[in-house]
C-alpha cells in the first residue's frame, strides 16, 4: 500500500520543547489523556487517543482543501517493524471490515466482560488486536467509541480488580503473579477496542499472517508468505546466548542514539535467528 508514515506523539505542552527527536518523520503531536484519576499512569489511553484526534484533525485538513482522506490506515504499535508492504485487499480489507492480529488470550471476549456492561449481543466481539488495517472511515467510526470503552473497562478494572481478571484472563492464567495480572490490566485498551468495534458494527478478518512475534515460528499458512509486520512484544532468545525483551529498557532513550541499545550480539547468533524464522 503506497502511502506515508505518521507518528501519533502524546505529549504535553511542558515536556514538547526538550522533546528530542521530534523532527525524525511526520508527527502528529497533540495532549495526553490524563487517565480517569489525579495519578493515574495507564497510557495505553493515548491508543484510541491518539486514533480521535487525528481523524478529527485529518477531516477537518481534508474539508479546508488539504490532502484527500487516505483510503485506508494500518495502525501498528510502536514496537514493530514492517518486513514488507501492508496490502489492504491481501487481508480482506472493505468498508466495515477490518483486517486485525489474532489474539487468542482475550478471553473475555467469551468469558462475561460485557455482561459487565450490560452488552448485548455479543456477536461481534473479535479477539484481535496489536495491528489494525482499517478504511478511513471505519476508523472514524470506531475510534470515540475505542476511547470511551477503554475508559470504562480500565474504570471497571481498577475498581474492581479481582472480578476484572475473573472475567478478563483465560483459564491457564488463574492463580497468575501479580506480574500477570498487571499485564491482563494493560489489556482494558485491547477490550476497548473489542466492545467499541462491535458498538459500531465491525466485522474483523482475523489473521494469524498479519503479524508475528519476533522470535515465534510462523503459522502453517505463511509459509509462503511472510508476515508484514514484526512484533517485539515479548521474550526473544536467540539460542543461549542473547535474549531480549523491551520490559528490560524501559529507561532506554533511542533518540539519544547511543552506540549500542544493549550489548552486540555474540558471533553466528543471527543464523540462529534466521533458522528460528523459517
Amino acid at each position: 500500500m503506497a502511502g506515508g508514515i505518521t507518528r501519533l506523539l502524546a505529549c504535553g505542552a511542558d515536556t514538547l520543547p526538550s522533546y528530542r527527536g521530534l523532527d525524525i518523520g511526520p508527527t502528529f503531536v497533540h495532549a495526553p489523556h490524563l487517565g480517569l484519576r489525579p495519578g493515574e499512569a495507564y497510557p495505553a489511553f493515548n491508543k484510541p487517543h491518539s486514533a480521535a484526534l487525528w481523524v478529527r484533525a485529518r477531516q477537518a485538513g481534508a474539508q479546508a482543501g488539504g490532502p484527500a482522506l487516505e483510503a485506508f490506515v494500518v495502525f501498528v504499535d510502536a514496537d514493530m517493524l514492517l518486513t514488507r508492504p501492508v496490502r489492504p485487499s491481501e487481508f480482506g480489507v472493505v468498508p466495515g471490515t477490518v483486517a486485525a492480529a489474532t489474539y487468542d488470550f482475550l478471553a473475555g471476549a467469551s468469558q462475561g466482560l460485557a455482561d459487565a456492561f450490560g452488552l448485548f449481543p455479543k456477536a461481534h466481539f473479535a479477539r484481535v488486536g496489536g495491528v489494525h488495517i482499517f478504511t478511513f472511515g471505519d476508523l472514524a467510526d470506531v475510534a470515540p467509541r475505542w476511547l470511551a470503552w477503554t475508559e470504562a473497562v480500565r474504570g471497571y478494572a481498577c475498581d474492581a480488580p479481582e472480578a476484572y481478571s475473573a472475567l478478563a484472563m483465560p483459564d491457564g492464567a488463574r492463580g497468575a503473579t501479580a506480574g500477570a495480572k498487571l499485564q491482563f490490566m494493560w489489556q482494558a485498551e485491547m477490550y476497548g477496542y473489542m466492545i467499541g468495534a462491535a458498538d459500531v458494527g465491525l466485522q474483523h478478518a482475523s489473521s494469524r499472517v498479519l503479524m508475528q512475534y519476533s522470535g515465534y515460528e510462523p503459522p502453517p499458512q505463511a509459509d509462503a508468505l511472510q508476515p508484514p509486520l514484526l512484533h517485539y512484544g515479548v521474550d526473544w532468545q536467540l539460542g543461549s546466548a542473547f535474549s531480549f525483551n523491551k520490559l528490560g529498557h524501559l529507561h532506554l532513550r533511542p533518540s539519544l542514539c547511543p552506540r549500542w541499545f544493549w550489548p552486540a550480539l555474540p558471533p553466528n547468533s543471527v543464523t540462529v535467528r534466521c533458522n528460528a524464522m523459517q
